[in-house]
Formats: structure tokens, sequence, C-alpha cells
């Protein structure tokens, strides 16, 4: 399951990699990666973010970055993942 998880992570990053993003920090690739690996986000919203759209998915991964507590692996309450929603 986490040789799964661990592979789609890597694609939603790579999907971020081909987003031209000139006037946005986007933080380190590794990064990046912890937070999603930290984030309460299941492979069926992996698979998700694989199919939205450029905007929703920098929402969810820059989103996730700056509201993950690295330490409780909890994201605050004022944050919710549109790819965690029905």
């Amino acid at each position: 399951m986490d040789d799964e998880r661990y592979r789609l992570i890597g694609q939603v990053l790579d999907k971020m990699d081909e987003f031209h993003l000139p006037d946005v920090i986007v933080p380190e690739r590794i990064d990046l990666f912890m937070s999603l690996d930290f984030s309460p986000l299941k492979v069926e919203h992996y698979k998700k973010l694989l199919e939205f759209r450029k905007t929703d998915v920098i929402h969810d991964v820059l989103g996730i970055n700056a509201h993950i507590d690295r330490d409780t692996k909890v994201l605050n309450e004022f944050f919710v993942p549109r790819c965690m929603s029905d």
C-alpha cells in the first residue's frame, strides 16, 4: 500500500513540476513530499489530484504544505483539500 501511495505522491509532484509558476514560491520537492506523506490523504485522494485541473492541484498541494503540522500529522481545521470533498 505504501509503495502505491509513494508512487502517486511522486506523480502528483511531477504534475506540479509541469506547472510553470514563476510568481509562486514553491517549496522544495522533498518538503512537499513529506507534507503529502504526513497528510490524511488516502490513495483515492491522490488519484483524484492527478485528474484535477491546475488550480485545484496547486491549491491542495501548497495548502497541505502550509497547513500540516508535521509533529502531529494533522491538518489544521481551517484547510480542507478539495480532493477530500465529494
